[in-house]
């Protein structure tokens, strides 16, 4: 079993990858203590490098691949659908308020 399956095993147990204690809120397998050595050391690193890090502690298991959601995979929130609605009338009452205007100053002339 290579380490990054021994990683998973863990994680599906609901255990941390690092410490194999319960971990009620897991990230990316590890409990919140050592999310929290994992976030600083990945953040001490300048942005070029810090992919090259991550790839290396997954290979050895020491961290789960993140699963980030591109956007055109993530289902919409239920009030995107009512912002962007929104959106649109407020727009929709800004363009008539604007041509009841120019039409104001058409007449007056």
């Amino acid at each position: 079993m290579t380490p990054a399956e021994k990683a998973q095993a863990l994680n599906q147990a609901g255990m941390c990858i690092i410490c194999g204690t319960p971990a009620k809120t897991r990230t990316r397998g590890l409990c919140r203590m050592h999310h929290g050595r994992f976030r600083r050391k990945l953040d001490s690193l300048p942005v070029e490098e810090r992919e090259q890090f991550e790839t290396h502690l997954i290979e050895q298991g020491l961290v789960l691949p993140n699963r980030r959601v591109s956007a055109s995979d993530r289902q919409p929130l239920a009030f995107d659908e009512a912002f962007t609605a929104f959106k649109e009338r407020r727009e929709g009452s800004e363009e008539h308020a604007a041509s009841d205007e120019s039409s104001d100053s058409t007449r007056g002339a």
